[in-house]
């Protein structure tokens, strides 16, 4: 008998932590105090492209604590499920979401995607905006039961890595 396939998501370099809440304007002072972060990029309704014909609306903030990338999102609207399947309850909550993993070129995002399908892993969000040119492209991967936690594989194009560049750093 043939031993499963092993999928080893932590044998990766992470860039960014990220964070759901149900109230951005109250969790950003919490998070911000946790790590440091004295300034933030925000936006209070941002589309999210989950792919063909699906969209959601996220209010979002991003900061970097040295190069570490911290997010804080809060689903709003659309196709944002997989946010808020997360919560327990309707009252104000801050919970870890995802890990991301950047990837260097859109060949290396490919492959990964292809290994996650071909190890079984389920991906709510295969691709955002698989169209998106030089913006760039992602996918979330749903480890909840290994580790309690999506984990997010994305890759930039120069048009991505200059606004993730533009991201304030504290």
């Amino acid at each position: 008998m043939t031993q499963p396939r092993i999928y080893n998501p932590m044998a990766t370099t992470f860039c960014q932590t990220a964070y759901i809440t149900t109230d951005l304007e109250r969790a950003l002072p919490q998070v911000g105090a946790a790590h440091g972060i004295r300034e933030w990029f925000s936006s209070s309704r941002f589309e999210f492209q989950m792919g063909k014909g699906r969209s959601g609306h996220i209010a979002l903030a991003l900061a970097y604590v040295g190069d570490m990338q911290i997010e804080v999102i809060q689903p709003l609207d659309g196709d944002v499920d997989f946010y808020r399947c997360m919560f327990s309850g309707n009252d104000f909550q801050i919970k870890f979401h995802h890990l991301c993993k950047a990837y260097e070129t859109r060949e290396e995002f490919d492959a990964k995607v292809a290994e996650l399908n071909l190890a079984g892993i389920d991906l709510p969000v295969e691709r955002t905006q698989d169209t998106c040119n030089d913006r760039g492209v992602a996918c979330y991967a749903d480890f909840r039961q290994q580790m309690g936690h999506f984990m997010e594989h994305v890759w930039f194009g120069a048009a991505g890595r200059a606004w993730m560049n533009s991201i304030p750093r504290n």
